[in-house]
């Protein structure tokens, strides 16, 4: 069985807050508050500033005090970026200064991931920040060389000196590109080896672009070369992000930065040039992503178990019982009873309003998988076009208005019960599909690649003869034949109108106690007009009607003339059901004597015993502690032998 959300939740939250401890990197959240402001918060022990360069208390707790910190050139690109992340939910990169509290500035390179959305809108961000100040420091002292060295040719040997010496002390691979008509070759200033500041092989650098193509990751080949070619037209500068080859069977993440510094002939033919190993910041940012989606599954599937404990509470409190004792009933009960203990699929039939969704639950409850979640679907209520994701979860992108990834029922049923009310509505070809889930336990999300494995027992429920709907071709006989593992059929009320007296009294205490009203007395005559209805609602109509008539009723008697039934279906004459259960007038008309005189009669005709296949407590429908229970509430007690 699968880890609980919560555990899992608190792994992937382990896992980000040692990513958080890293010396280099700041990494927060970013939320959007009610009123406005888009909070900051970091996490980790070590506190931001220090990572930053940043006086103590100095780190800004709101977008707003960023902006305020911000050097007054940066704002309007940072400002940007924020907006079209919030309404396209796309991450963003930024490079602006802040003000550092001494008087000074530090470079800051930041990130930001969407990780929450609402009404289309990115909502929470999670962060990170990386003081860049050395490097800027080192790239602008190399421009400002590489311009005088531009203005005083005959100054060529000291200023190529200085640039040498600025390329010894930076962490950063410096060097120039040159484009001629037949290539583009890389000179490399400096004289510490530049293999060991990129983590590469040594005697692998390579001094030509196809040289560098020969060791770059095929997928990263087409990127770069698009930007060079667009730097060659252009002259703009081009920041890109590849993969080489380590010359060890690994690969090292490099960024590579570009400045043109000559042109010819409409084309730009000279740069400036560094290569930085971001290797270690690529491989947290990944540990960082993964977790984050790891994050946002569990937190969806979590927000999905509570919603389904409510709605199981709530039931629970209602629906605590299956009601009845006619023999019909009782056949039910018994092969619930014998399912409910193994995995089998379960194919439950019968009318509208039989109680389809109730049998399913309390097999469910009965079962090993009860400390696990309950999920109901109604089939016929799903759009086609989004059935399958409903059922199997999407990947974020997998069609238009998919901004995030989502779980689907099956994951959210895992190591529990899945119920599918109207299963006979189900698509043709998302039954395919469910037949897999059936016969290997696996299945994929739309738009996804990966298969993934689930524990779930389905309970299927429909109201039309599957049968028929496989010999017309409109139901898949393999998945028929694979959810009708275990039938069982629940009959009409019609069928068993011994169970109305118990019904209707079950009815009346639960929907006046929900409708904050008091009913004390069902008259005969009302039970009569009750039991000779069809029913063609069967339950629910039941309880429809009783709770109307609870509302008409205007004093602790529920009045005959509240009884509205359907003209559709009229009731039947007395002599026209000779089956049916008599209910003489009676001089105490009250519901708690008419439950005590039925109660004392069921027990005295099973001999006082209220356990067991033929006990009081399984004629009358009930769990033996409920009936015990009433019992001692009516007064009711095994008579002394020998009295």
């Amino acid at each position: 069985m699968p880890p609980s959300p919560a555990s899992a939740i608190a792994t992937a939250q382990d896992t980000i807050r040692k990513l958080a401890s890293n010396p280099f990197l700041v990494i927060g959240e970013a939320l959007v508050t009610a009123d406005g402001p888009i909070i900051l918060t970091w996490l980790g022990d070590m506190r931001p500033e220090l990572k930053l360069g940043l006086a103590p208390g100095t780190f800004p707790g709101t977008i707003q005090a960023a902006i305020e910190l911000m050097h007054p050139e940066d704002v309007p690109g940072f400002q940007q970026a924020v907006e079209h992340s919030l309404t396209t939910a796309a991450t963003f990169d930024t490079r602006y200064r802040l003000a550092d509290g001494r008087g000074g500035w530090r470079w800051i390179e930041g990130q930001a991931t969407p990780t929450e959305f609402s009404v289309g809108r990115a909502i929470r961000w999670i962060f990170f920040n990386r003081d860049f100040t050395a490097q800027q420091q080192t790239e602008t002292a190399l421009r400002r060389s590489l311009q005088e060295l531009e203005a005083s040719r005959h100054e060529l040997i000291s200023e190529k000196d200085k640039l040498w010496r600025l390329a010894a002390n930076a962490f950063s691979i410096l060097g120039e590109a040159h484009l001629t008509e037949q290539r583009m070759t890389f000179e490399f200033f400096g004289d510490v080896p530049h293999e060991e500041k990129i983590g590469l092989a040594p005697g692998t650098l390579p001094h030509s672009i196809e040289q560098l193509f020969a060791l770059m990751h095929p997928d990263d080949i087409e990127t770069y070369r698009q930007k060079v070619e667009h730097s060659v037209v252009t002259g703009e500068p081009f920041r890109v992000v590849y993969r080489a080859s380590d010359g060890r069977g690994g690969w090292r993440w490099l960024q590579a930065r570009a400045f043109s510094l000559e042109q010819r002939e409409g084309r730009h033919v000279r740069w400036l040039h560094d290569t930085i190993d971001i290797t270690e910041r690529q491989e947290a940012e990944e540990a960082l992503r993964k977790s984050l989606d790891e994050l946002r599954l569990l937190k969806a599937r979590l927000l999905a178990e509570n919603r389904f404990l409510r709605q199981e509470v709530n039931l629970q409190a209602d629906d605590t019982d299956i009601i009845g004792q006619s023999p019909a009933l009782s056949w039910v009960l018994e092969q619930m009873k014998r399912v409910a203990a193994t995995a089998s699929t379960v194919l439950i039939s019968g009318e509208t309003g039989t109680g389809k969704e109730l049998v399913a639950r309390t097999i469910h409850h009965h079962s090993p998988r009860r400390k696990r979640l309950f999920v109901a679907v109604n089939c016929a209520a799903l759009p086609a076009t989004l059935v399958e994701s409903e059922l199997f979860g999407h990947e974020k992108g997998a069609f238009t208005g998919a901004i995030t990834r989502r779980i689907g029922r099956f994951e959210q049923a895992d190591g529990g019960t899945l119920f599918l009310d109207e299963v006979s509505e189900l698509p043709l070809e998302t039954q395919a599909k469910m037949l897999r889930v059936l016969q290997f336990g696996e299945f994929g999300r739309v738009g996804g690649e990966q298969l993934l494995k689930t524990d779930t027992r389905v309970i299927a429920a429909s109201n039309r003869n599957l049968e028929q709907a496989v010999r017309e071709g409109q139901f898949r006989s393999d998945l028929y034949h694979r959810l009708a593992i275990f039938p069982i059929h629940l009959p009409p009320l019609r069928e068993r109108r011994e169970d109305i007296p118990l019904l209707a009294a079950y009815l009346v205490t639960r929907k006046a106690r929900q409708l904050g009203r008091k009913i004390d007395a069902i008259p005969a005559a009302v039970i009569d007009h009750l039991v000779r209805y069809d029913w063609p609602g069967n339950v629910r109509e039941l309880g429809n009607v009783i709770e109307r008539a609870i509302i008409l009723s205007s004093d602790a008697t529920l009045q005959l003339e509240t009884i509205q039934l359907s003209p559709a279906s009229r009731p039947v004459a007395e002599s026209d059901d000779p089956g049916r259960t008599q209910h003489p007038a009676a001089e105490d008309d009250t519901l708690q004597a008419c439950e005590r005189a039925h109660i004392l009669r069921i027990c005295q005709a099973t001999g006082w015993k209220i356990k067991g296949a033929d006990g009081a407590a399984r004629r009358l429908g009930l769990n033996p502690g409920t009936l015990y229970a009433r019992m001692k509430k009516l007064g009711i007690r095994r008579p002394t032998p020998g009295r």
